[in-house]
């Protein structure tokens, strides 16, 4: 009899069990389907959904504390695009949260990180990682600004652990066969939140975690003879393509010494202007281009050589930085000129050339 009753007790153990999971999993599916109902409907405006190929909704994971339901959809960009920041893999998540008044919020969940990482993992909830995760966490909400995930979606933590004081800026990239890039988008720029791990956090040491700085080592400025200008036939539109442009910065590697690193693009940079203003200055010589270009160019790198000189910063974030600064720089001081780091053009390519202390007159 008593091991009737023992075996009784087991089973009953056993179904209650089966029954609170079963309960549990509905709940959550249920919290699924609500927030996709939500989403469809609301029409809110996510810039990285443009790029996305899909939302694995079936890999939603679902969590709650005591102020809300958090549900997490990883995201699936297209096929070879990339999100990077300089440190390691980068994940995204759509993130929603439903309060118990039933309304919801969506952010972009951006999980940074050098160790191995399962973004559909069930068991790695926002709440799991903002104490376990390995990297840095940016929640990003819909106007594209950083917000604090420690006191936007759970108010049971107290501080951020790791609190970044260094700004990275977060960029969408179209990643080629042989190893070269395009900057599609930056997404957003802010300091990374939660996490338990060290990745991208700029040492405090040799100035590395102050303001801008310089380099004690001063690289050359570009020169106006890089540019061989051409027209384009039947156009009101010139162009010249530069190989080999690079410059130096001094940056700090992951123990604090300093290190002398070369930001270069080997490949042909297409720059293109056009010719007549119609504001009554006449047309832009070859020689006015070339000259322009070579001053714009050196006024973006020392740009970067202000803003990145003495820091540990990895070698993606300085090109795709470059890249952004040149090209709204170039746009501003041309009246609507471009520059594209991966052209097609078939105009021969000129030699970057710098000269001793400045850019020089080549009109």
């Amino acid at each position: 009899m008593k091991n009737l009753l023992l075996y009784l007790f087991a089973l009953f153990a056993f179904l209650e069990s089966c029954s609170t999971e079963e309960a549990v999993k509905n709940e959550q599916n249920l919290a699924v389907t609500e927030t996709n109902k939500w989403f469809e409907e609301s029409g809110v405006n996510i810039p990285i959904l443009h790029y996305t190929k899909s939302i694995k909704w079936e890999d939603a994971i679902v969590s709650k504390n005591e102020f809300e339901t958090i549900i997490e959809v990883p995201l699936l960009l297209n096929e070879k695009l990339k999100v990077q920041n300089g440190v390691g893999q980068t994940y995204m998540r759509l993130l929603f949260t439903k309060n118990k008044e039933s309304k919801f919020q969506v952010y972009q969940l951006v999980l940074s990180t050098s160790k191995e990482f399962d973004n559909g993992d069930k068991n790695l909830s926002f709440e799991g990682l903002l104490r376990s995760f390995e990297g840095n966490i940016n929640l990003v909400n819909t106007k594209g600004e950083v917000v604090d995930p420690v006191t936007k979606i759970s108010k049971k933590h107290s501080s951020n652990p790791t609190g970044r004081e260094e700004q990275t800026c977060t960029y969408l990239i179209e990643m080629y066969d042989d190893g070269s890039y395009d900057l599609i988008e930056k997404l957003f720029c802010g300091g990374a939140g939660g996490g338990t791990g060290t990745s991208g956090v700029p040492p405090k040491t040799g100035g590395a975690g102050g303001g801008g700085g310089t380099s004690t080592e001063e690289t050359a400025p570009p020169s106006c003879e890089s540019f061989n200008f051409t027209s384009k036939e039947g156009a009101n539109w010139q162009e010249a393509v530069v190989k080999n442009i690079n410059f130096r910065i001094v940056i700090l590697d992951n123990k604090g010494i300093r290190v002398s690193h070369y930001v270069s693009f080997p490949q042909g940079v297409l720059f293109g202007m056009a010719i007549n203003f119609h504001k009554g200055n006449g047309d832009v010589t070859p020689g006015a281009a070339a000259t322009v270009s070579a001053m714009v160019l050196n006024k973006v790198m020392d740009a970067m050589d202000k803003k990145y000189a003495l820091k540990n910063v990895s070698d993606m974030i300085l090109h795709t930085e470059f890249q952004t600064l040149l090209k709204a720089e170039y746009r501003t001081y041309t009246n609507g000129g471009t520059v594209n780091f991966n052209t097609t053009s078939t105009l021969p390519a000129t030699n970057y050339k710098t000269n001793r202390s400045e850019t020089g007159i080549c009109d």
